[in-house]
């Protein structure tokens, strides 16, 4: 029960904490739906500044594309499928509505080899044209139910004329050409996948670096604003730096988080869920994920909050600035109690018993230490 009620202490000093300009200046809703309101703004814009910032690396996807992996490695285009898919790939391009967009990513020797070829065929008209035939019989043909299949002999006419086309797209020079390339690039499939299990590891790591570069400058800004804010006894820009630097640790956070997640072996996370599904206890998983990621929120924050607005600090200040002890306003001179708030400015020293200054590190009259 102990526990539950430090816990429960401390949760309301951290609210306090985000909610207050000072101990006796809490902030109106409004400022602080305001607040709230700046700290998302901040937030999107920074994953967004991420996610920018992380298209400048090449990833896994680009530097080994799917099309590429599903010839090479897969070796999906068998010689039963694979004018059909070199039909799908030539023409999507073709009746795409949008503006193509150049990939200008570095790719793979191997693949940069095959897509140069894809792209000689996409620009060559007699396989478009026999393709776009092709294909609408194809249509044609998947338009019949299986019984009309076998005694329409209009059937028998689109599959003769099928069987046509793809002859005439296999005896153009660049298809041939396509086709000897992937059948002697099918012998590099080993070093392709070792490659791609190599910046399947690297990417993540400079993922990380790259993203951890873009936040570290903002941290450091908001540190720097923090901490004068806090020595020059600026309460409000102290409040917001202090929110805004808490919500630049979160991407931080997520980043870590990520990276740990990819750069850990597969197969460990695969055995865990597979042992959790064993036992219908799948949720487990979930729970626990949200209860580190709450945890470790929780103590960033007091750790933020307890070193930007430790009471020891915000009297030190006070007293170096002759203000107020308890509301912070100026006082004209030295005075027992505040004229404005009506708190002592006084303390009984623990050693002599003597008054001394409230804030104050060591006692004015025995020297003593007061923390």
């Amino acid at each position: 029960m102990k526990i539950f009620a430090q816990l429960k202490t401390r949760l309301s000093e951290i609210s306090n904490r985000l909610t207050r300009i000072t101990e006796n200046e809490p902030l109106s809703p409004l400022s602080i739906v305001l607040v709230i309101l700046l700290d998302l703004f901040v937030l999107v814009n920074l994953f967004i500044g991420l996610s920018d910032q992380t298209k400048q690396l090449t990833s896994p996807d680009e530097y080994v594309p799917s099309v590429c992996r599903e010839i090479i490695i897969d070796k999906n285009w068998v010689n039963e499928n694979r004018i059909p898919e070199l039909s799908s790939l030539i023409l999507q391009d073709q009746r795409n509505y949008w503006e193509i967009v150049p990939d200008k990513k570095d790719k793979h020797p191997i693949c940069k080899d095959i897509y140069a070829s894809i792209k000689d065929m996409k620009d060559n008209k007699g396989l478009i044209s026999h393709l776009d035939e092709r294909d609408k019989l194809t249509k044609r043909y998947n338009s019949y139910d299986a019984y009309q299949k076998q005694k329409n002999p209009e059937v028998d006419k689109i599959l003769a004329n099928i069987k046509d086309i793809d002859e005439k797209i296999n005896a153009l020079d660049v298809v041939k050409g396509f086709w000897v390339k992937v059948e002697k690039k099918g012998a590099l499939a080993q070093t392709l996948t070792n490659d791609l299990r190599k910046i399947n590891f690297t990417y993540p790591i400079k993922r990380l670096g790259i993203r951890i570069l873009f936040l570290l400058p903002v941290i450091i800004l908001l540190f720097l604003w923090n901490s004068t804010s806090i020595r020059k006894n600026r309460y409000l820009q102290t409040f917001i730096s202090s929110h805004l630097l808490i919500v630049s640790f979160i991407p931080a956070f997520f980043e870590i988080c990520q990276a740990v997640f990819d750069i850990i072996p597969h197969k460990l996370f695969q055995k865990i869920m597979e042992f959790l599904e064993v036992w219908n206890l799948i949720a487990i998983w979930y729970y626990i994920l949200i209860i580190v990621a709450i945890l470790l929120s929780l103590f960033f924050i007091y750790i933020l909050q307890k070193k930007v607005f430790t009471k020891a600090r915000l009297l030190r200040n006070r007293l170096e600035k002759k203000k107020c002890v308890d509301c912070g306003r100026p006082l004209p001179y030295q005075l027992h109690f505040c004229p404005f708030c009506g708190v002592s400015q006084k303390m009984i020293c623990k050693h002599c018993n003597k008054e001394t200054l409230q804030g104050a590190s060591f006692c004015i009259h025995c020297g003593k230490d007061q923390l």
